[in-house]
């Protein structure tokens, strides 16, 4: 008797040890913010790795596809309002600015020597309204905080433009302030939406903006895809495995 209770006790301890250690999964999208979902995905070096998908939790599929330490890489399945795009992904690199951050397939990288990364959607001029860019704002004589630039760049474009809705919040993750503006406005007498983030790393100020005339949901998701799959200095901008806490700024 004694034995088959040891037998019985050894078994539960291994059942309970070899649980899913994980630490909890939390889903940010622009207007479908999910505090938590169910994830079918592994974890190595605190990175998401290998195939992954999100449910909501009513086990609806959120999203699909493959992650490369903490990068989407190659083709994602999403399931948006009963519309089920599929979006291919890359990987930007830069090793010497130990910077890197997703993008699109059908955006070109655009040579830039002032910001840290820029792209272009395909057969597309920049400069009408369509972009994503990084930029390191900070430097030796200018040393702007993440709020003060949150602040300006609003400034910035209701002077160049007319405004429709303006939307700003403060996301605080893993002890990170970021500050977003999401901005829709009319250029070229037509709509336009930006999602600017401002951020400090290492005392230096940054920002990601990401221009496009997509105003459905699915250009809320991209960006907050994007933040989350940006690293500079080596250092994730947000982190998915922390909580996410919205404030209005």
């Amino acid at each position: 008797m004694k034995k088959k209770l040891f037998f019985l006790c050894l078994i539960l301890w291994l059942l309970f040890s070899c649980r899913d250690k994980r630490p909890k999964y939390y889903y940010l999208s622009l207007n479908n913010y999910i505090t938590s979902v169910k994830i079918k995905g592994g974890i190595i070096d605190s990175l998401e790795n290998g195939d992954w998908s999100f449910y909501d939790s009513k086990d609806k599929l959120l999203s699909k596809g493959v992650f490369e330490k903490g990068m989407r890489n190659g083709e994602w399945l999403y399931s948006i309002d009963n519309i089920k795009p599929k979006l291919t992904w890359q990987i930007y690199s830069n090793d010497s600015l130990f910077f890197k951050i997703n993008y699109l397939s059908d955006w070109k990288i655009v040579p830039d020597n002032e910001n840290i990364f820029h792209a272009s959607f395909q057969k597309t001029d920049s400069l009408k309204g369509k972009y994503l860019l990084v930029d390191k704002i900070t430097n030796d004589t200018n040393k702007i905080k993440p709020a003060e630039l949150s602040d300006l760049y609003l400034d910035m474009i209701k002077e160049h433009f007319e405004i429709k809705t303006i939307n700003r919040f403060i996301l605080t993750n893993n002890n990170r302030k970021v500050f977003l503006n999401i901005i829709e406005h009319i250029r070229y007498q037509k709509s336009f939406m930006i999602y600017q983030a401002s951020f400090d790393i290492n005392d230096n100020t940054y920002d990601i903006i990401y221009s496009t005339d997509d105003l459905s949901d699915l250009s809320g998701i991209i960006y907050f895809n994007i933040i989350e799959s940006c690293f500079v200095r080596n250092i994730r901008v947000i982190n998915p495995l922390y909580p996410y806490v919205f404030s209005k700024h």
